[in-house]
């Protein structure tokens, strides 16, 4: 057990993978559409995407030729938001110290 979260904790590990989740939070999008929001080429989006997929934080249909990414569900949406408001506290937090 303990294995199998490591391995999905690693696929978060990436900055461009965490930005592929945010900008899918806002809807499904194709490669393309991930890979210019997320500022990264379309073949980069497409090597982060099949880990986030085997990670299973992604799904993946197909829309005639192009593959459409959406998160995986509900929990992945609400692990986005927790970790989110947790970094955005701990540098308010600090800020707050630092100004005394």
């Amino acid at each position: 057990m303990l294995q199998a979260v490591a391995q999905r904790f690693r696929a978060l590990s990436e900055p461009v993978r965490l930005r592929l989740l945010q900008v899918l939070r806002e809807g499904p999008r194709n490669v393309s559409g991930l890979a210019e929001a997320s500022g990264t080429s379309h073949a980069n989006a497409s090597k982060h995407l099949l880990v986030l997929s085997e990670a299973g934080f992604v799904t993946r249909t197909q829309d005639g030729t192009k593959s459409v990414y959406a998160l995986a569900d509900g929990s992945t949406e609400r692990f986005c938001t927790i970790m989110c408001e947790r970094v955005s506290d701990q540098v308010t937090r600090t800020l707050k110290n630092l100004k005394g």
